[in-house]
């Protein structure tokens, strides 16, 4: 198909496009960086273009910094418990104070 657009709302559709593909691209990107010792290269990045990226973020001092900190927070034991993990549930927090004032409401 073929789509026809006024040329007076083009340039704001575009920048609108590019916003939304910007933000998509960094957390893509994001995620892929996050996991490219684990998962290896994503499919839809290239081979040469993957090694520039690796060597990128092997090269970026904060980085491999917050890496050090985060791998070390995510083993990290609190008080004789398991290491720390979301353990909030399925409920949003918001939800949670909800129904814990309808409980103290209803007795």
């Amino acid at each position: 198909k073929k789509y026809h657009l006024d040329e007076s709302i083009e340039g704001s559709l575009r920048a609108a496009f590019e916003k939304v593909a910007q933000t998509r691209l960094k957390d893509l990107l994001g995620v892929a960086r996050k996991d490219f010792e684990k998962e290896g290269r994503p499919y839809w990045i290239g081979k040469s273009v993957w090694e520039r990226l690796r060597a990128f973020w092997m090269a970026d001092e904060t980085f491999i910094k917050r890496r050090a900190t985060n791998k070390a927070n995510r083993g990290e034991q609190k008080e004789g418990l398991r290491p720390s993990s979301h353990i909030g549930g399925s409920w949003s927090f918001v939800e949670y104070k909800r129904k814990k004032i309808n409980n103290f409401t209803n007795l």
